[in-house]
């Protein structure tokens, strides 16, 4: 969303997936990106674009905690195996 105008930059389709989460803005191997946790996948949208960079699935019940990224790594937490896991970028 641009502030001064209030405009959408750019959207993207996405499937339905629950989520309460905020995406997070993070630079990963050079590139900002906004990083989306929801119910079933983590991703990874380049925000010049909405491209989507990068998807990890198979996951559930990552719907409630923003990930933190700290040292290229995306932090998870996962209810339907009760862990937590990391995404690392080289």
């Amino acid at each position: 969303i641009d502030n001064a105008i209030g405009k959408n930059l750019w959207k993207t389709a996405r499937g339905s997936r629950v989520t309460s989460t905020s995406p997070i803005i993070a630079k990963i191997q050079g590139r900002y990106q906004a990083i989306v946790s929801s119910n079933g996948s983590v991703d990874g949208y380049d925000l010049s674009n909405s491209e989507i960079l990068w998807t990890y699935k198979g996951i559930s019940g990552n719907t409630i905690l923003s990930p933190p990224f700290v040292d290229n790594r995306i932090f998870v937490g996962e209810q339907g195996k009760s862990r937590a896991f990391c995404i690392a970028f080289p």
